[in-house]
């Protein structure tokens, strides 16, 4: 059973005051934390999980994998969790940040798609920075998509929804045949139903996914139903030609078609990796502060993203684009340099005019 508007839980501790949504495993509540009066978000296993003593056992081992997740790491682009408990009536539930803007689905919705250079800034540095800081820690989001990625009133995007979350540093306790993820964002082993160790290589999939439909309004598939566009992920390769019909530019094409490959093993290794391959498509990204923040490093051998390291790529390029100014700029003025001489020889020979005619 979960909780209708208005009903008090753990104590009387938060008041339930909206629905705001549910997933595979939980519903999610707007609530009045009444001590602090704030507004925050609460979930709950759904109802469906409760009555199966199997499913309800894996529902609350995901919520509990939640919370500790959540716990292990705080970052700008992560929704923060704030409490864990247990409700006499409603059983387990996580206390977290309330965002009160619009998720990314609900925005690319209601405002159309971004260009490229907008979503690679606005929507791609922040995802992957939040990404970077997970799999720094040994996790493994795996579930990656429009409708978990939410925005503050300020704008800033925060990466949400930890439920399907896989620690690197223990076994899966996913069952082999199961599918756990989103048609259309979710892995190719993951929609097989493998029964492996999580891999970055996952998230890196289900991000660039995210980029191309922020980009163009539109995943990289021609199939429409879920079970067809699982199929279509696991037999046809996208290419980069296929990512430029859909009106990216090519180097970035180039770039997350990689991403996006059905092997694994093909695809960028690292969040790193694959945001200095982004880098080299030439995309002006902003050298703001919160970039600065969240842009994990492009060297090799920095340790867990660290992004005060200097990006080395980037700063060839501008060098490569400052070299040929400097040299049009000493060209142009040695050009121009007799030409202004003869202009002022022409003024003094006028003035000897006049003086001689004076």
């Amino acid at each position: 059973m979960l909780p209708q508007i208005g009903d008090k839980i753990a104590g009387g501790a938060f008041t339930i005051r909206e629905r705001l949504g549910e997933g595979a495993m939980g519903a999610v509540f707007a609530a009045n934390q009444e001590k602090l009066d704030r507004t925050v978000a609460i979930k709950f296993i759904q109802e469906a999980h409760v009555g199966n003593v199997a499913d309800s056992q894996m529902a609350i081992k995901r919520l509990k994998d939640e919370a500790q997740a959540a716990s292990r790491i705080s970052h700008d682009h992560l929704v923060e969790i704030y409490d864990t408990g247990e409700d006499e009536q409603y059983g387990p539930y996580i206390v977290y940040e309330y965002i009160a803007g619009l998720s990314l689905r609900e925005r690319l919705d209601k405002l159309g798609a971004l260009d490229w250079p907008r979503s690679l800034e606005t929507v791609g540095l922040p995802l992957l920075g939040a990404l970077a800081a997970l799999h720094a820690k040994g996790i493994i989001h795996r579930d990656v998509k429009p409708d978990n990625i939410l925005t503050t009133d300020k704008g800033v995007i925060k990466l949400a929804d930890l439920g399907l979350a896989q620690f690197s540093d223990r076994s899966a306790h996913t069952r082999a045949g199961i599918i756990i993820g989103t048609p259309g964002y979710i892995a190719p082993e993951g929609a097989m139903g493998e029964k492996r160790e999580p891999s970055p290589t996952y998230d890196i999939y289900s991000a660039a996914i995210v980029l191309i439909e922020a980009a163009t309004g539109k995943k990289p598939f021609r199939a429409q139903k879920a079970v067809d566009i699982v199929r279509e992920q696991l037999t046809r390769e996208i290419t980069a030609a296929d990512l430029v019909n859909q009106g990216l530019p090519k180097e970035a094409a180039t770039c997350l078609a990689r991403a996006i490959s059905i092997k694994s093993e093909k695809r960028h290794q690292t969040v790193e990796e694959f945001l200095c391959a982004l880098e080299d498509t030439h995309v002006r990204i902003s050298a703001d502060v919160t970039t600065k923040k969240v842009r994990p490093a492009c060297e090799e051998g920095v340790a867990d993203g660290d992004a005060a390291a200097k990006p080395l790529k980037t700063e060839f390029v501008w060098l490569a684009l400052f070299i040929p100014l400097l040299v049009f700029f000493i060209s142009w003025q040695s050009r121009n340099r007799p030409e202004k001489k003869t202009l002022l020889q022409q003024k003094q020979d006028l003035l000897a005019e006049v003086s001689t005619i004076a």
